[in-house]
């Protein structure tokens, strides 16, 4: 069964349905296929497709109101996810100048070019809500999901290299105890529920055993505003990313085992 049915939820991505074209204005980037719609297959009837910039990210992070941040690479069979396509937000090959500082890395968003809501609930999706991701996180500027401000953060803690997540700018961004690594592909679960939100991870060490890390944590009980009216990825942070899911409410313990069942033939041992 395939990625959007196996648990149905609100939203879902698969970087097997992604279009490819050019968009006019992008900022220079390395050459190579690269996204121009990653569809959203969920339950919603209102569903929410992702892009590339249409110019938001290019003003807030280069000052540039007329350019937008090239799309991730469309790898259309990629081994650190068993030969499934994927989504690279590769390094761009220059720094931000706008109000953000660091290396840029190609971006993808659910926000139109004015930035407007695509979401059917402009006031943002209150706790529970959970996500789920098949994905590689690199330690060096790594992260998997993104808000401008409000709703969910899931990056890499630089001091520590491990995972870190916050629903809110000023949260206490709880640090997971759980390191990112360049060449391991894992299944990320967040469930967003206040004092008792948890991440559920499985990946495939050396010896190609199946192992599952849980941690429990709190995070401030508000609704998921900025993530879920504009989901972004990349931008300032960098990922290989094949599935992505995003439900309300909790996921009980079926639909995290379907969801392990289903992405473990494509979790390849860690190197």
């Amino acid at each position: 069964m395939n990625w959007h049915k196996i648990v149905r939820t609100e939203h879902s991505w698969d970087a097997a349905d992604s279009g490819v074209w050019d968009i006019p204005g992008q900022i220079s980037a390395p050459a190579g296929p690269r996204l121009g719609l990653l569809p959203d297959r969920g339950e919603s009837p209102n569903p929410c497709d992702i892009y590339p910039d249409k110019g938001v990210w290019a003003q807030i992070a280069f000052s540039d109101p007329s350019g937008s941040v090239p799309g991730p690479l469309v790898v259309e069979s990629d081994p650190a996810f068993g030969g499934l396509p994927s989504l690279v937000f590769d390094y761009l090959g220059y720094s931000f100048d706008g109000w953000l500082t660091g290396p840029a890395h190609s971006f993808m968003t659910s926000a139109d070019v004015d930035g407007t809501n695509r979401f059917a609930n402009g006031a943002g999706y209150p706790q529970p809500t959970w996500v789920a991701a098949l994905v590689v996180v690199p330690i060096l500027n790594g992260g998997i999901v993104d808000s401008i401000e409000g709703g969910l953060t899931v990056n890499v803690d630089k001091p520590t290299g491990k995972f870190a997540t916050t629903t809110e700018f000023g949260d206490l961004w709880p640090k997971i105890n759980f390191p990112a690594l360049d060449t391991r592909t894992i299944l990320f679960i967040e469930a967003m529920k206040g004092d008792t939100s948890y991440v559920d991870i499985t990946w495939r060490d050396a010896s190609n055993q199946v192992q599952i890390f849980q941690e429990q944590f709190a995070l401030d009980d508000q609704a998921g505003e900025e993530t879920y009216r504009m989901v972004h990825f990349g931008g300032h942070m960098t990922c290989r990313l094949a599935r992505f899911k995003l439900g309300l409410g909790e996921p009980n313990q079926g639909q995290i085992n379907k969801l392990r069942r289903n992405c473990l033939p494509y979790i390849p041992p860690t190197i």
